[in-house]
């Protein structure tokens, strides 16, 4: 009987996995526009020193960050490594971190939060609406600076907002089943607290202190003729 070869054996097994692997598809379309990919259904997009380049090749690069929250999943993630700031046009230079965590917040929210060290800022907020310039997009912001020899960089990653792509109707029907389901909840909580203290009650009541088990009750006894009681 012939041995197989552990080599081949293995390269079987890569050819195999190779067969079940996923499948590429690439696709050339401009950045700020991606109209061959469907909203919400993308689970990562990387965005590498892109934004200048857009900038220079007469590209919205604040658009390019839109399309790619457009086509992210809720939950999704989008990698970005970039200049802090984006030169060109009659704008003069722009922070790209600025706008990016512009998009976690709505209007009401204020300034955002940040830290000279560079150390990653988290940024979360409770009231997330659909995607347009006062609600959010991104429920959570994380970045670090990052040295280059020309130029500073940010390297950080934006989580789309679950309900990012939500209209406010379907938010607000979405905030009264999770405050009914709460409410539910406690009720249940509530319940089931009260049917273990009558049932700790019953069973307290029906043994007397030395675990003899009660005839008539808690209280309940019976006068002998000698004045004693009996129970």
């Amino acid at each position: 009987m012939c041995k197989s070869n552990p080599r081949d054996v293995s390269n079987r097994k890569q050819a195999e996995r190779r067969k079940s692997g996923a499948t590429i598809t690439y696709s050339n379309q401009p950045s700020d526009d991606l109209l061959d990919t469907p909203s919400a259904s993308v689970d990562v997009v990387i965005s590498i020193q892109s934004a200048q380049r857009m900038r220079d090749n007469g590209q919205n690069w604040k658009r390019g960050i839109e399309e790619a929250a457009r086509v992210l999943k809720p939950g999704g993630r989008f990698l970005f490594v970039e200049s802090s700031m984006i030169e060109g046009g009659g704008d003069g230079e722009e922070s790209y971190l600025d706008y990016l965590v512009g998009l976690s917040h709505d209007e009401e929210d204020g300034e955002v939060e940040s830290q000279e060290d560079g150390d990653d800022v988290e940024e979360e907020n409770d009231n997330e609406g659909p995607q347009s310039s006062s609600s959010s997009v991104f429920a959570e912001v994380g970045y670090d600076q990052v040295d280059m020899v020309l130029q500073p960089h940010i390297a950080g990653v934006a989580v789309k907002a679950m309900d990012a792509d939500l209209t406010l109707a379907q938010k607000e029907e979405m905030a009264v089943q999770e405050e009914s389901d709460r409410l539910a909840e406690l009720s249940l909580n509530a319940f089931e607290r009260g049917s273990k203290r009558r049932k700790r009650k019953k069973t307290k009541n029906q043994y007397t202190p030395d675990g003899s088990k009660s005839k008539g009750g808690a209280g309940a006894g019976m006068a002998g003729l000698d004045g004693t009681m009996e129970s």
